[in-house]
């Protein structure tokens, strides 16, 4: 089955979501996302800033924000 192309998220959660899902590739809109559990990413997929430099994942240096591995 083949997931979606591109989605756009604006919140930590749909980020969640999405990674857990289908989409190939993943933008993020502008703004700072409160990682609150790390993100685990085990699949090929994307990820983009909606416009480079205006995105960043804040684990609050108390927990990894993303962990990869093959899947």
């Amino acid at each position: 089955m083949h997931g979606r192309s591109l989605v756009s998220v604006s919140t930590f959660a749909q980020l969640e979501t999405e990674l857990a899902g289908t989409a190939s590739s993943i933008e993020l809109a502008a703004g700072t996302y409160l990682v609150t559990s790390t993100l685990s990413i085990s699949r090929n997929v994307v990820i983009t800033a909606v416009s480079a430099g205006t995105v960043v994942l804040d684990g609050g240096n108390a927990r990894r924000v993303i962990s990869i591995s093959s899947g």
